[in-house]
């Protein structure tokens, strides 16, 4: 058993009522010195005793966090008996890296209409989705990188089995990571390797941002769609460039042969510029977004089996 390893389970001995997660914040925030974090366990360093929430307490914490309504929330403030609680729950649905959600609601109609009449329509396609998507000083936006098919239904009144598209997902995230094919995608079959399409997207909103004249152009290659997609005005001229890693699920449903009706939900993690290490932190963030592909319910999580259980002295 390793020094760091013993020093915890000795502490865990003396401080029974101590969550294990706290001991060993305590013990890491004490440079693993055993005086120093017996002396704060001691002492009361923070929550370190939280009133640990119950499960429907802890799921409406998680639903505050997650729509924002958590603002002004007493758990908040620093000595709350909750608030170790809140800051693990923070994370939790926040993640280590700054990002946004949007969503994305468009009408595409083919540039070149088609005569064929292919698949019926109200066949709806679940894409995913992970581009890099950049603004110029000019206002102009540009989105490019990858887009995977994770399900396909008859008509759009269906659904699919989200544990089955999240396994996809993360798969199609660690295809993008290693630079390896999908053999999800490799199983899609469909127009040959090669084919273009070419949409005209209707005015809509990115997020915030009001959209108008996109033109959305995609390449078929063995296992994805290679995209490219212009926002001729995502953003008033003279800014600053910035950039961002998109992941987002697209349902495109069937309109007719010529028109389909989509809805893109996604996130966005900004990225810094001029950064040398731009590469690693959009593999750590795409490593961050697939693990949260994998995530268990928080009643099953290893925090989460103490925080959903009754502390020693409820009544």
């Amino acid at each position: 058993m390793s020094r760091k390893r013993s020093l915890v389970k000795e502490l865990l001995a003396d401080f029974p009522d101590t969550p294990e997660n706290e001991v060993q914040r305590i013990c890491e925030n004490s440079g693993w010195s055993a005086e120093v974090a017996r002396k704060k366990l001691a002492t009361g360093e923070g929550p370190v005793h939280p009133e640990v929430p119950n499960q429907a307490e802890t799921a409406a914490m998680l639903r505050d966090i997650k729509s924002g309504e958590d603002k002004g929330k007493p758990y908040k403030e620093w000595g709350h008996p909750q608030y170790s609680f809140y800051k693990w729950a923070e994370k939790e649905v926040n993640g280590r890296f700054e990002r946004s959600q949007f969503v994305y609601n468009s009408t595409k109609s083919k540039v070149a209409a088609s005569t064929a009449q292919g698949p019926p329509d109200g066949s709806t396609w679940i894409w995913f989705i992970v581009a890099d998507l950049s603004v110029s000083e000019n206002g102009t936006a540009v989105l490019k990188g990858d887009k995977f098919q994770a399900g396909w239904l008859r008509n759009s009144s269906e659904a699919a089995d989200a544990s089955t598209i999240k396994q996809r997902k993360a798969e199609m995230i660690d295809s993008v990571l290693k630079g390896r094919q999908n053999e999800y995608g490799l199983q899609r079959s469909g127009v040959p390797v090669g084919f273009k399409h070419k949409w005209n997207y209707s005015d809509s909103s990115w997020g915030s941002t009001t959209t108008t004249g996109v033109i959305w152009e995609e390449e078929k290659l063995e296992d994805r769609w290679k995209i490219c997609v212009t926002f001729p005005e995502f953003a008033e001229p003279g800014g600053c460039p910035r950039s961002w890693v998109v992941v987002a699920e697209q349902r495109a449903e069937k309109l007719n042969k010529n028109q389909y009706l989509t809805n893109m939900k996604g996130t966005q993690y900004p990225l810094e510029e001029n950064t040398a290490s731009q590469k690693d932190l959009r593999a750590s963030i795409l490593k961050e977004h697939q693990s949260r592909c994998y995530r268990p319910p928080v009643s099953a999580s290893p925090l989460g089996a103490w925080l959903v259980k009754k502390p020693k002295n409820a009544k």
